[in-house]
């Protein structure tokens, strides 16, 4: 079994310059209590950020979604969003929104440990 080579500076730099990414926004969590939660951020930015999300996206609303075992929060591909709208354009699915909100029950449960009620 052979091991990677560690990743050097030059790597990281070419990394960079063929596949750039920036610092885009922050978003800081408090604690609220449930029915207080947020579900929708809204963001000004400027008009070519703004055409380009909707060129990528084909909306100016774009998905994020929690992934508890890694440890990471992630955007929705564009085709995440399609496959999604097909799916509630058949009935199969809520509004993301209310698909959110029940979510949030789910994953503090799964975070926390807490079996869900039999």
């Amino acid at each position: 079994m052979s091991q990677e080579p560690p990743v050097g500076q030059t790597e990281i730099l070419l990394g960079t310059v063929t596949h750039p990414v920036f610092p885009f926004f922050l978003v800081k969590f408090t604690q609220a209590e449930e029915k207080e939660e947020t579900y929708m951020l809204t963001m000004k930015v400027r008009a070519e950020i703004y055409n380009y999300i909707k060129a990528v996206f084909g909306k100016d609303e774009v998905t994020f979604y929690l992934d508890p075992l890694n440890g990471e929060i992630r955007v929705w591909t564009p085709s995440m969003h399609a496959s999604f709208e097909f799916v509630q354009r058949l009935g199969l699915m809520s509004a993301v929104r209310l698909w959110i909100q029940n979510a949030r029950s789910h994953l503090a449960r799964v975070i926390s440990g807490v079996r869900p009620p039999s």
